[in-house]
């Protein structure tokens, strides 16, 4: 399920949930924490259980898998969930990668007993393909499991009409590589807009490298004229039982193999004042999900009270777990980072009022700059810092999917 804009997408889709699960077991998934509540789902993995070893890893995959599945069928409730589920929607399909898709494929046919595709669960994809693949893995559309799953492919067609309908046509045909001179002015004419003094929160600034982002987060902590706070997390190997609950826990000094592979860093440094970012689905029924960015407001030793635009919580510590080559390891720290900047590939998924860009020289991958701009709600709330209009092109192998999709997809 395809439309343009991907709100339109996501809101069919939750019609859609909305009318079938009066006929059958359903679940409304989203790849991302910030989809899933605008959803007012799940995040996919938060549903299956499901969280792949890290791409470094030297683990053996067919064992890994096989032992996902024993552990998972030996979970009382989550091997009920999969056997009775007749109907799965997961949103924001271009951030599930290939692996992931056919990892959930073996689950699902071997938790259900049953060898059709997805265990025979019919499945409703909804999303873009023209944004960025995932980390360290490739296109859904690249799995194994893609073609066996019979896909029908539905787009939206419906003219809605938006106040800043100029925009999303430009939006458009950067998505396809397809700006016409108009559209590079409108660009051009953004680019190197100061913010205006009065507003009260900046826009996020989204880079295409992360050592820009780094820079950009820590000059802006430096200019706060607060108190600073550092936050050490602390790392330990662990014993899970079959639920996934952590048993026990053993203080050690990790490698950095593994200490790599958390999201979140040993160490946080955090004022007053200063802009940070969700790292886990702390309550995605009250939007506090991964990805949300807020405003410190207060600041203790052991937590940070951040006002979101859901409201102001208290932020304490909290356990990040990651299973590598079948040992447990977890860190214990504040799930968060600063927000100031972030790359253009975690900013996937944000729909933002206002926001600053560099598309330059330094974007190494297509798709990069569409999907920043595409962050924006309006062209008025866009500050390009940096800009290579020749950089603002598609993935060869997602045009080549879109130009599938435009063959056989059912207009509606």
């Amino acid at each position: 399920l395809h439309s343009y804009p991907r709100l339109l997408q996501s809101f069919r889709m939750k019609q859609l949930f909305q009318h079938y699960k009066k006929h059958a077991a359903c679940v409304l998934t989203s790849t991302t924490g910030i989809s899933a509540y605008n959803l007012g789902g799940t995040t996919l993995h938060a549903w299956s259980k499901i969280i792949l070893p890290n791409s470094s890893s030297s683990v053996d995959i067919h064992q890994w898998v096989d032992s996902l599945v024993n552990r998972l069928r030996r979970n009382a409730r989550v091997s009920t969930s999969y056997r009775k589920l007749q109907l799965l929607f997961v949103d924001e399909v271009s951030m599930l990668g290939a692996n992931y898709l056919d990892t959930l494929n073996y689950v699902c046919q071997q938790l259900r007993n049953n060898q059709l595709p997805m265990g025979g669960i019919r499945i409703v994809f909804g999303g873009d393909m023209m944004q960025l693949p995932p980390v360290k893995d490739e296109f859904p559309f690249q799995s194994a499991s893609w073609p066996t799953l019979n896909l029908k492919y539905v787009r939206l067609v419906k003219a809605w009409r938006f106040d800043n309908q100029q925009w999303v046509d430009l939006l458009q045909r950067a998505r396809l590589g397809q700006l016409n001179d108009d559209d590079k002015a409108a660009l051009e004419s953004r680019l190197n807009i100061e913010v205006p003094s009065h507003v009260i929160v900046p826009p996020i600034y989204l880079a295409s490298r992360n050592d820009v982002v780094d820079e950009v987060n820590s000059c802006c902590l430096d200019s706060i004229q607060e108190a600073t706070y550092t936050f050490l997390a602390k790392d330990y190997v662990i014993n899970v039982d079959p639920q996934g609950i952590v048993t026990q826990m053993f203080p050690e000094q990790l490698s950095s193999v593994i200490t790599n592979q958390f999201i979140v860093d040993r160490k946080l440094d955090l004022k007053v004042g200063c802009q940070v970012m969700l790292l886990a689905n702390l309550d995605v029924e009250k939007g506090l999900t991964n990805g949300t960015r807020g405003i410190v407001k207060r600041l203790r030793d052991d937590a940070a009270i951040v006002k979101f635009d859901v409201g102001t919580f208290e932020i304490a510590e909290h356990t990040f777990k990651l299973e590598d080559n079948f040992k447990w390891y977890a860190r214990v720290a504040l799930p968060l980072r600063l927000a100031f900047a972030t790359s253009i590939h975690k900013s996937q998924s944000l729909t933002l009022d206002s926001v600053e860009i560099d598309i330059g020289s330094q974007v190494f991958s297509e798709g990069q700059s569409y999907v920043a701009l595409s962050r924006c709600k309006s062209l008025k709330g866009l500050y390009i810092r940096k800009l290579d209009v020749s950089k603002i092109r598609p993935h060869a192998l997602a045009m080549a999917f879109e130009q599938e999709f435009m063959k056989t997809c059912v207009n509606i």
